[in-house]
């Protein structure tokens, strides 16, 4: 049985494999397959975390501050992730239901206006980064100042698997269901070009950048992108084995409903500074 301290140092080792794969050269795909365990167990201790922590706002701030601070990271060095904005979307969307399940009405309008925002911010940043030549700024720092969902890690469909989580973790059978149709449905999206093909042709089609059914377009384009999981099509061994997380299944169902240890900041600053260790040494060995 697996308390969440167990469940994280798993979590921790798989992601530490996973990067060292993705940061240093010539190393083999299957580092990146037991990475797909770590992400959806860190996910189910969040949502653990939101259920049991003892403030919600200093909860919620430290996630906030882990993404900027991950972003001006991104923005200064060739690091590329930043779980911390896809950890803090989820963790926002878990604390509203939270409350609104508690019969707090004034979060019920709360909520309302936080997908309102997200909508907005998504379609604004989506618009700004294609008619700004792809500038990172606008990619890495402007969403995680914002708190937006536009561009985060794993995108939108990682956002909703957190959610579900956070809904269905207390009932195994409905888990076990939830994440294996979650993670079918992931696959068929992620290893066909099913919404490829539905969307872009939108963007081809388009008139030349002066009109405005050309940015209407790029905003449309934007938003169906946000839902799609990452670039679709491919192998589904060696390029989109994201798949693979349905491993993490078996540990989450061990879990024993106990905390274990608490060493919080150890695996903030973890993520951090491994993230910082393994990108500076995968460009010494590049350039070797």
């Amino acid at each position: 049985m697996m308390t969440v301290f167990s469940l994280k140092i798993l979590a921790l080792i798989c992601m530490l494999i996973d990067h060292i794969g993705a940061y240093l050269p010539d190393m083999p795909v299957q580092l990146r397959w037991i990475g797909r365990i770590a992400a959806p167990l860190f996910v189910f201790c969040l949502c653990e975390g939101v259920d049991h922590t003892s403030d919600e706002r200093k909860y919620l701030l430290r996630l906030y501050a882990g993404s900027i601070l991950m972003a001006v990271i991104q923005m200064t060095t060739g690091v590329r992730a930043n779980i911390f904005r896809t950890l803090f979307a989820i963790a926002f969307n878990c604390v509203m239901i939270k409350n609104i399940r508690k019969g707090r009405s004034q979060y019920i309008r709360y909520y309302s206006l936080y997908l309102a925002w997200q909508l907005i911010t998504v379609i604004l940043f989506g618009w700004l980064y294609a008619v700004n030549n792809q500038a990172e700024i606008i990619r890495r720092l402007y969403p995680a100042i914002a708190g937006s969902v536009a561009f985060c890690e794993y995108g939108v469909p990682f956002i909703i698997f957190g959610i579900m989580i956070y809904l269905l973790k207390d009932n195994k059978k409905k888990l076990i269901y939830g994440y294996v149709i979650y993670v079918a449905l992931f696959a068929l999206l992620s290893l066909t070009k099913f919404t490829k093909t539905l969307t872009e042709p939108l963007i081809a089609a388009s008139a030349s950048p002066e009109t405005l059914r050309y940015h209407i377009n790029i905003a449309f384009f934007t938003v169906a992108n946000s839902f799609r999981p990452g670039v679709a099509g491919g192998d589904g061994l060696h390029t989109q084995y994201q798949w693979m997380m349905i491993i993490s299944l078996i540990p989450i169902l061990m879990y024993n409903g106990k905390k274990g240890r608490s060493m919080k900041w150890f695996f903030y600053a973890f993520y951090v500074l491994h993230l910082l260790g393994l990108w500076y040494l995968g460009t010494i060995l590049a350039t070797a």
